[in-house]
Parts: C-alpha cells; sequence; structure tokens
C-alpha cells in the first residue's frame, strides 16, 4: 500500500533569526481577489486626501534665539510685530518677515532671569513678563520701568486686560492667581485655587472678567469684584487644561487640554458646544 505524506520545507515558513519579520502565506492568485484593483484605488485616493488635509506648508522662521523660546506674544494693533522670550533671558521684538526675506530683532533684551511668559500692553508701547516676577518693560529701554510680585513661587502666565488696560493678572505655581494695578506697581488682589492655573484670558467686553484654566481638567470664569466663588464652571475636559482664548464677541472662549482636545465653550454655559481632538 502506498502513502502519501506532506512534507514542508522549514526555509519557508521559520525565521533565520529573531529579528526577522514572520512570514504570512499569501495567494496571489487573481480570482480569489476580485476587488484588488478598486480596493488599492480608494486607498490612494484616501491618502492624497489625508496628505492635503494634514498639509502644513513652511512660510518663514523667525531664528536667532540661542535657546529654547518659552513664550510668545503677538501685538494687539500690529499683525506684523511679535514679542519673544527665552530661557537664555533674551527678549525679541521682530517684525514678521516677508515671504523669502530672513529677519533680524528690531530690538534685544538681555534679562536676568527665564522667561515664562509675556504679554504687549494693548494700547501703549509697553509689555510685561513674568517668571520669577512681573516685569513692566518700555519697548525703548533695556531695563524694566518697575517689578512686582506677591510670594516666592514662579509665575508662569500673565495677562493684559484689554478695557482698563492698567489692570494685568499672573497665573502662579503656588495655586494663586494674581491680579496687579500697574498705575501703583503694587499686587491688588489675588485667589487661591485647589490646583495649579496654568494661564488666563480676560474678556474683551466685560472688563472684570476672565477665565482660568486649571490643572483639575475644569476652567473657571471669575468676577474680579468678587473672587470668592467663580461665576461659572466650565467642565468636560478629562486631563488639564493649558491654554483659553477668548473671541472678539465674548460670548465665547476656546480651550487647549492635555487630552489632545480642543473645545468650545458658551461664557454662560459649564458644558462645550463643540470639540475637536487629534488621535
Amino acid at each position: 500500500m502506498k502513502v502519501k505524506m506532506l512534507s514542508r520545507n522549514p526555509d519557508n515558513y521559520v525565521r533565520e533569526t529573531k529579528l526577522d519579520l514572520q512570514r504570512v502565506p499569501r495567494n496571489y492568485d487573481p480570482t480569489l481577489h476580485p476587488f484588488e484593483v478598486p480596493r488599492e484605488y480608494v486607498r490612494a485616493l484616501n491618502a492624497t486626501k489625508l496628505e492635503r488635509v494634514f498639509a502644513k506648508p513652511f512660510l518663514a522662521s523667525l531664528d536667532g534665539h540661542r535657546d529654547g523660546v518659552n513664550c510668545l506674544a503677538k501685538h494687539p494693533k500690529s499683525l506684523a510685530t511679535v514679542l519673544s522670550g527665552a530661557c537664555d533671558g533674551e527678549q525679541w521684538k521682530m517684525d514678521a518677515p516677508a515671504y523669502g526675506e530672513e529677519e533680524e530683532p528690531l530690538h534685544t533684551i538681555l534679562g536676568k532671569t527665564v522667561y515664562t511668559g509675556i504679554d504687549h500692553h494693548w494700547k501703549e508701547a509697553v509689555f510685561a513678563t513674568c517668571g520669577q516676577q512681573v516685569d513692566i518693560w518700555d519697548e525703548q529701554r533695556t531695563s524694566p520701568i518697575c517689578s512686582m510680585t506677591w510670594g516666592f513661587d514662579s509665575i508662569s502666565s500673565v495677562k493684559f486686560n484689554p478695557i482698563e488696560t492698567f489692570l494685568l493678572g499672573s497665573c502662579a505655581s503656588d495655586r494663586n492667581i494674581v491680579l496687579y494695578d500697574m498705575r501703583q506697581s503694587t499686587p491688588l488682589k489675588k485667589v487661591i485655587l485647589d490646583m495649579r492655573t496654568n494661564t488666563i484670558c480676560w474678556n474683551p467686553m466685560e472688563a472684570f472678567i476672565f477665565t482660568a484654566a486649571n490643572e483639575d481638567y475644569n476652567l473657571y470664569t471669575f468676577d474680579m469684584c468678587a473672587l470668592d466663588t467663580p461665576v461659572m464652571v466650565h467642565m468636560d475636559h478629562v486631563s488639564a487644561v493649558l491654554d483659553v482664548d477668548y473671541s472678539p464677541t465674548g460670548k465665547e472662549f476656546v480651550s487647549a487640554s492635555f487630552d489632545k482636545s480642543i473645545r468650545i465653550f458658551p461664557v454662560d454655559k459649564s458644558r462645550s458646544r463643540e470639540v475637536y481632538h487629534t488621535k
């Protein structure tokens, strides 16, 4: 009696080393894959669409800092003017370059500390920086006009009030939100939250209203005349809120979080009306 036995060559399926990819047997018979060509066409079409969606054309670069740029601010009225602060203690005032042109800073200020935040005055040629303290600078001077502090912890963000332009607020690492009056060169008020606030943003239509982005996944809208309790607590993020900015109408604001999402909130609602997220 004749018996037929199956035999396989190990060279066809065994890896030579553990670093080799696993061999997967495939049958390339076109009769078994009738939709191969349409499937590949759809894949190529989708890849082309996604490439256009995620395309980010590079226009220009502003070079010159010798260390990492830690904070950036735009001029409230001049779209071409940009202020930057770096970890080496330098501040640069630059004009956005035209296409294909190299850019040089208009003015460089060498400071004594690391700058973690910067913001420009809405009307005057004055800007503020923060780090170990809040410094008020004139654009034409190399030393601060005045310095303000409340406590010993570092300050992570500073923002000017767009209506009452002599007011500004800052966030400190000791969980404080401190408000300053630039005319008095002294701290005005402060509120202490349960966790650290990353940044604040003033409402451009209501002078004394501001919103704070907090590490406890929430945003808090305060009236600076009554800091004991927030006007509204905005929830929906599932990780620390990193940044916040108001719309020009003052009716809505947008927030960015460590949970890789961007949410749009109405000022008078505790829940977001829109969410955008990445992978």
